[in-house]
């Protein structure tokens, strides 16, 4: 594993474009949330989403296959009694939990965007979400490579070279 520097786990030490950005990302998440849902957090890294979701749901469970980030993980999912975090291959979730067995499957600040098999976490992201999957990937870079992301998990868009924009029935 790469040396991972304090600052990644520093989200004040972040640039303010990311803070933007995670700011959305947590408050659009929240949105969609209720009291009754349990949660997996795929891709949880250090637990950043566990102080703002697991007071608003039934359960919150988080999954990362990098031990530090688990670990650090681990010190925020303690401080509520309806969170744990669990070290776990993304490309391997029907194997550890039941069809269906959570509400909302969530995958932040580009996961999926940096797993070896994008495809085969979405597809197991399916089998066990019983309402909805909620991700965001971060594409930086070009609407062109944004495009070429998109094609490759032939997922029908439509693309707004304007704005820049890709609109996807097939992912909301």
């Amino acid at each position: 594993m790469a040396r991972i520097r304090q600052d990644h786990f520093n989200l004040q030490k972040y640039p303010a474009t990311y803070k933007i950005y995670l700011k959305k990302e947590k408050d659009f998440i929240l949105k969609l949330l209720r009291p009754t849902d349990r949660i997996l957090d795929v891709g949880c890294g250090i637990g950043r989403l566990i102080p703002e979701i697991a007071p608003r749901v039934r359960y919150y469970t988080g999954i990362d296959n990098e031990k530090l980030y688990i670990r650090k993980a681990k010190i925020l999912a303690a401080q509520y009694r309806n969170a744990k975090v669990l070290l776990l291959d993304a490309h391997k979730l029907s194997k550890k939990f039941k069809s269906g067995e959570f509400d909302t499957v969530i995958s932040t600040w580009n996961t999926v965007g940096c797993v070896s098999d994008d495809r085969t976490v979405l597809e197991e992201m399916t089998k066990i979400a019983r309402r909805n999957i909620i991700f965001s990937v971060v594409a930086k870079g070009s609407l062109q490579r944004r495009i070429e992301y998109y094609n490759k998990l032939r997922i029908k868009y439509r693309a707004d070279k304007k704005t820049e924009a890709i609109y996807s029935k097939e992912w909301g």
